[in-house]
């Protein structure tokens, strides 16, 4: 019996795009949360969803992933212009719109934007939107991995804000240091403001 590739990859689609559509909401319905949104009492009243770029599967691609050394910690800049101490986790390369990247992947080191997942991976980045359509000082990708891996998925439809983007009482990472992606990640979460 012959399977109909083209069915399966659009329900494929279908499952990633309900995965993203579901990933988007528990973001809405947290920020809007009084008990632990990051927006001030003023900015809850009137809160009413975020804003998102349409899904776009352009935007994903399958990386190479290479873990480091358990241990290896890096300072990185903060939104307040202090610095931190992250875990880099490993690296990841893969092809996007027709162009390689390499990124650093980081644990979670007590950022309030993975308060639930205290081993949380992300990747903090900046893109051609960062400042214009999306959040001047960048955005997160969150990942998950486990370190026996060497493929990972990455997606940017899951791109989101750190909480320094709703209320500058929250310190962030500053991706400034990081490589700028000298495209335009037109996916993800767009800037606040733009609501």
């Amino acid at each position: 019996m012959k399977t109909n590739t083209s069915t399966l990859t659009e329900e494929s689609d279908l499952l990633r795009k309900a995965e993203i559509e579901n990933f988007r909401l528990l973001k809405d319905q947290k920020l809007g949360n009084p008990a632990i949104s990051p927006l001030s009492s003023e900015k809850l009243q009137t809160f009413s969803g975020l804003k998102y770029f349409e899904i776009d599967f352009k935007f994903s691609s399958r990386g190479i992933f290479k873990r480091n050394e358990p241990g290896k910690f890096v300072e990185l800049p903060m939104s307040g212009g202090s610095k931190s101490k992250f875990e880099e986790f490993g690296t990841v390369s893969f092809k996007l719109l027709d162009k390689t990247f390499s990124l650093s992947i980081f644990k979670n080191q007590n950022l309030p934007e993975f308060s639930e997942n205290p081993d949380q991976l992300f990747i903090p980045f900046k893109d051609a939107t960062s400042g214009k359509e999306t959040n001047a000082t960048g955005r997160y990708l969150p990942l998950s991995i486990t370190s026996d891996q060497n493929e990972v998925f990455i997606d940017f439809n899951k791109a989101i804000n750190p909480y320094n983007a709703y209320n500058a009482a929250f310190v962030s990472v500053n991706p400034s240091s990081s490589p700028l992606l000298e495209v335009s990640m037109i996916s993800g979460e767009r800037r606040y403001e733009d609501r």
